[in-house]
């Protein structure tokens, strides 16, 4: 909530505080996939944060819109219908995924390496699924438009409405 004039409190409308919440979660997933596409590849664990936090970003939003459009009682009170549309939600949530395959190899690269009975081959194949995933994952991104996505999801979020009384 940095960028709101004060924290929402219990007497604050539902609507405008969960919207300036997932505005402000769009934001950060955009800083962390244009920081991240600014890299070669995920050869560092600087590297590898940014990209986990792209990817804990998008799961965020793609749960609370689980939760709160699936709720029949709470349908759209944080995201309006078009969020729905296949290049918003649904696009984030394939993203996750892949970035979610990234991740595990990553991790399990980190694992190998670390371990002093490591299998040189195994960390070969890793590094090399990596590389490819990654190229793959950038080519799917401008495919997709994934920024794009992201920005029409910002504006369908960004509200005008105060968040505080």
């Amino acid at each position: 909530w940095p960028s709101t004039f004060r924290l929402p409190a219990g007497r604050d409308l539902a609507m405008p505080s969960l919207r300036a919440l997932g505005f402000q979660q769009v934001q950060h997933a955009l800083q962390y996939l244009n920081e991240t596409l600014s890299y070669d590849g995920l050869a560092n664990d600087t590297v590898h944060e940014t990209f986990h936090n792209l990817r804990k970003e998008m799961r965020s939003l793609t749960d609370e819109y689980d939760l709160f459009v699936n709720s029949s009682s709470m349908n759209h009170i944080m995201f309006p219908p078009a969020a729905s549309e296949p290049n918003m939600i649904p696009l984030l949530k394939e993203a996750h995924l892949v970035l979610g395959s990234l991740n595990n190899d990553f991790v399990g690269l980190e694992i190998y390496t670390q371990s002093n009975d490591s299998q040189l081959v195994q960390e070969e194949i890793l590094h090399e699924r990596i590389r490819q995933g990654w190229e793959s994952f950038r080519m799917w991104i401008e495919e997709v438009q994934l920024e794009q996505s992201l920005k029409d999801l910002g504006t369908l979020l960004k509200t005008d409405e105060p968040v505080g009384q």
